[in-house]
C-alpha cells in the first residue's frame, strides 16, 4: 500500500489545483446556488422602521397599567394603521388599531394583540396589561446599516436572496458555475437508452455522475462514450475540454491491458498530481491538470465513480464555483449497529442504512454485500459512512462519521 496516496493528501492536491472561476454579474433572482464574490455590508436598517408584529392595538404601556379580565382599561381609538400607511402621533390615553407590519405611531411603545382586547364603538377595552416593547419589531433589530451582511464565498439560498432583496440589491457579483465535462470510456458501454447485445452493458456511471454534478449547482456537460483506443480517447478529451472547466473521465484508469486513459492524457501534456488513493471503493483515482483545468480519472464501476466524486470532485467543483469550503461533508455522527470487517490500511466509504430515534440519536447499519458495481445496494442506502484507516474490525457501538445521501 506504500504507493497509495493518503486521501487527505489527495484532497489537498485536488483543492490546490481547483482555482475559483471568474466573476460575473447576475440578476438577484437568478443567483440561487451561486457563490457570492464580494463581502457585502448592510446598506440600510432592517426593519427600516418600528412596526407591529401582530394585529392589535398600539398604545403607551403606562396607559394600560392594571388592565385585566376583571378590570379592563378603556382607551379611545384615534386611528387605524394598515401596512404601507403613515400614522399620526399617538396622544396619551388613546390607542391606534394596527395591522401586522404597519408602522408604529410616534408615542406608542407596545402592541396588545387583538385577542386580549374587546373593541367597542370608538374605543377598546384592554383585557390584559401590556409591557413595554411587546410585539414591536424595532428599527434595525435584524440588521443595522453598515453591519456585515454576508461574506464572500457564501452560497446563496432563498434566505440570502431575500436578505439581499430587502437591501435593494438588484444585481449581484458571483463566481461562474463550474462546468464539468463527463466522458465515459469502454468498448463494453452503450448509451443507457440502447438495446443490449451480448457482452455489452449500459452506461450508468455517466448519467449518475451528471445528476450528482447538477445536485451541487454545477453544470454537467455530457460528452458520451469513447472506445478503448488511445487515439479515440485523446480526441474525445480534447473535444470535451473545449466546452468545460474540468473533465471527469469514467473508466480506463486502472492497470488493465485496455486502460489507456493515463497514456492518452500524458501524450496531451497532462500534469499528473496523483494516481491511486488509499480508499475503497475508488482506489485507482487519477487527478491532475491539463491546460490548467482539473482532470479526474474516475474508476468505471458506478459506485466507485460516485464515491470518488462525492469525496474529491465535489470539493473541487465547489471551490471553482467560489466556495471557501470549511465544512466537513461527513459531519454527522452515528453509532454502528452490527460488526463489519474492512481492509485495515484503507479508508472505506460504506453505504449504509441510517435512522434517527426520537432522542436525536442516529444508528447506522452497513449494507451487505458492499460492492463497487452494486447499483441496487447504492439505491437502498440513505447514508455514506467513513470506515477509518488503521482499523480492520468495526465493532457495534462504534461512533462513525457519515453523510446523508
Amino acid at each position: 500500500m506504500a504507493d497509495l496516496i493518503h486521501p487527505d493528501e489527495a484532497l489537498k492536491l485536488v483543492l490546490e489545483g481547483a482555482k475559483p472561476l471568474p466573476v460575473e454579474s447576475r440578476p438577484l433572482e437568478e443567483t440561487a446556488g451561486y457563490y457570492l464574490y464580494d463581502d457585502i455590508a448592510a446598506a440600510c436598517d432592517l426593519p427600516p422602521f418600528d412596526n407591529s408584529a401582530m394585529d392589535g392595538y398600539a398604545l403607551r404601556e403606562c396607559d394600560g397599567k392594571g388592565a385585566g379580565q376583571n378590570s379592563p382599561v378603556s382607551l379611545s381609538i384615534t386611528q387605524t394603521i394598515s401596512a404601507g400607511t403613515v400614522p399620526t402621533s399617538l396622544t396619551s390615553g388613546s390607542a391606534a388599531k394596527i395591522m401586522t407590519g404597519a408602522p408604529m405611531p410616534e408615542g406608542a411603545d407596545t402592541v396588545l394583540p387583538r385577542e386580549y382586547t374587546r373593541e367597542n364603538e370608538g374605543s377598546v377595552d384592554l383585557l390584559e396589561a401590556p409591557e413595554v416593547g411587546d410585539h414591536v419589531r424595532c428599527k434595525g433589530d435584524d440588521m443595522r446599516a453598515g453591519d456585515p451582511l454576508m461574506p464572500a464565498g457564501r452560497r446563496l439560498r432563498p434566505y440570502e436572496i431575500g436578505l439581499l432583496a430587502a437591501q435593494g440589491l438588484a444585481d449581484i457579483r458571483v463566481h461562474a458555475r463550474a462546468r464539468a465535462a463527463i466522458l465515459s470510456s469502454g468498448d463494453e458501454l452503450v448509451p443507457f437508452t440502447d438495446r443490449l447485445s451480448p457482452g455489452r452493458i449500459r452506461n450508468s456511471s455517466g448519467p449518475a455522475l451528471a445528476s450528482l454534478v447538477s445536485s451541487w449547482d454545477c453544470v454537467p456537460v455530457a460528452c458520451g462514450i469513447t472506445t478503448d483506443r488511445e487515439d479515440a480517447i485523446k480526441e474525445a478529451i480534447t473535444r470535451a475540454l473545449t466546452h468545460a472547466d474540468s473533465l471527469l473521465l469514467c473508466g480506463g484508469v486502472s492497470v488493465g491491458d485496455f486502460d489507456f486513459t493515463r497514456s492518452a492524457l500524458d501524450s496531451l501534456g497532462f500534469e499528473e498530481r496523483f494516481w491511486r488513493t488509499a480508499i475503497r471503493p475508488g482506489k485507482p483515482l487519477l487527478f491532475g491538470l491539463l491546460n490548467g483545468k482539473p482532470v479526474f480519472g474516475l474508476p468505471g464501476n458506478p459506485m466507485s465513480t460516485l464515491v470518488t466524486a462525492e469525496v474529491f470532485v465535489r470539493p473541487a467543483l465547489e471551490r471553482m464555483s467560489g466556495s471557501r469550503g470549511g465544512e466537513d461533508p461527513f459531519g454527522e455522527i452515528g453509532t454502528l449497529e452490527a460488526p463489519f470487517r474492512k481492509p485495515r490500511a484503507l479508508r472505506h466509504f460504506l453505504f449504509c442504512s441510517a435512522k434517527t430515534d426520537d432522542n436525536g440519536k442516529t444508528s447506522i447499519k452497513v449494507l451487505e454485500p458492499q460492492g463497487s458495481a452494486l447499483l441496487g445496494m447504492g439505491a437502498r442506502a440513505n447514508a455514506l459512512a467513513v470506515g477509518p484507516e488503521g482499523v480492520a474490525d468495526l465493532e457495534p457501538g462504534m461512533e462513525m462519521r457519515f453523510k446523508w445521501l
